[in-house]
C-alpha cells in the first residue's frame, strides 16, 4: 500500500526499546521479497479499502496518524461481529509482552495513534479474527503478513516472538533452529509448528486470556476465506487479477499524494523565503 514493511518505528516507544535490546538469532534467513509472488487465492481482504479510509481521515496525508478511537469505530463498522473490547484487547496483545501483562485502561489505549501501515495491518488481523480466536498467538503472525498471503519474514517474526514471550538467546536458538525458512520466509504451517514447540516448552502467554471471553452468536466471527471450486477458477483468477490491480492503483495513489504534499511544502518554503 505504499506504506512499507514493518520496522522498529512501527512499534510503540516501549516496544521499540525492547526490540533494540534483543540480540537477533540468525539461522540462514536471508531477507527476500519472494512472498510477493505467492498469492493466497482464498484471501478476500482488501487493504486498499482501509488505505482509502485512512487517507480520507488524514486529508490525504499518508504520513499522518489517526486517533485510535476513530480507527476502532471503523473496525467495528467494517466487521460487525467485533466488540469494542475485541479491538482493545488485540491492540494490547500486539504491543504488550508477558512481562508487561497488566491490562492498559481504555483511557490509555484511546491516547494511541495509528499509522497508515498499522491501520491496514490491524484491519487484516480482524479479517482473520476467526482464526485468532482459535489461537491468539496468530495475531503476531498476521501482523507481519505484509502481502496477505500467509508468508512472513522469519527474521522479523523471531524478533517479535522473542519480545512478546521474553525468550532469551539460548532458548531462541533451541526453538527457532527447528523451523527452516525458505528465502527468508516461513508460511503459516511452519508457524503452527513453532507454536507447538512453544506450547511443549511451556512458554506461558497470559495475554491470550484477553480472547477467552464467551461470545454470543451475533459476535461470532466469520471465516472469510473461501474454498476454490474447480468450476469457478476463471472467476477467482479474474478476481485475484482485479485485486492486484486495485492494490497497485491504491499504492500509486498514495505515492502520488506524498509527492504532491512534498512539492507543496517545498513551494510554501520558497514562498516564505521570498
Amino acid at each position: 500500500m505504499g506504506c512499507g514493511n514493518i520496522a522498529v518505528s512501527d512499534f510503540p516507544e516501549t516496544m521499540r526499546k525492547q526490540e533494540k535490546e534483543v540480540e537477533d538469532v540468525d539461522i540462514d534467513d536471508r531477507e527476500s521479497r519472494n512472498a510477493a509472488s505467492s498469492v493466497d487465492f482464498n484471501c478476500q481482504y482488501r487493504p486498499e479499502e482501509f488505505a482509502v479510509d485512512f487517507l480520507e481521515m488524514t486529508n490525504y496525508t499518508p504520513e499522518s496518524k489517526i486517533n485510535y478511537k476513530k480507527a476502532r469505530q471503523i473496525y467495528l463498522k467494517q466487521f460487525t461481529f467485533l466488540r469494542a473490547e475485541d479491538v482493545d484487547h488485540t491492540y494490547q496483545y500486539m504491543f504488550l509482552n508477558r512481562l508487561e501483562s497488566k491490562q492498559l485502561s481504555v483511557e490509555q489505549i484511546e491516547q494511541e495513534q495509528l499509522s497508515c501501515l498499522q491501520f491496514i495491518k490491524f484491519g487484516y488481523i480482524f479479517y482473520r479474527f476467526y482464526q485468532v480466536l482459535q489461537d491468539p498467538r496468530l495475531v503476531l503472525f498476521y501482523y507481519l503478513d505484509d502481502n496477505f498471503n500467509s508468508h512472513v519474514n522469519f527474521k522479523q517474526l523471531k524478533q517479535l516472538l522473542r519480545i512478546h514471550f521474553g525468550i532469551d538467546v539460548k532458548n531462541a536458538q533451541l526453538i527457532f533452529q527447528r523451523v527452516k525458512a525458505k528465502n527468508g520466509l516461513i508460511n503459516q504451517v511452519n508457524f503452527n509448528k513453532l507454536l507447538a514447540i512453544l506450547t511443549a516448552s511451556k512458554t506461558y502467554d497470559p495475554l491470550s486470556s484477553y480472547f477467552m471471553q464467551e461470545r454470543d452468536q451475533e459476535h461470532m466471527p466469520e471465516n472469510f476465506d473461501r474454498a476454490i471450486q474447480p468450476e469457478n477458477q476463471d472467476e477467482i483468477f479474474s478476481d485475484i487479477s482485479t485485486k492486484r490491480q486495485e492494490y497497485e492503483q491504491a499504492k500509486k495513489f498514495i505515492e502520488d499524494e506524498k509527492r504532491k504534499q512534498k512539492a507543496k511544502k517545498k513551494r510554501d518554503a520558497q514562498f516564505e523565503t521570498e
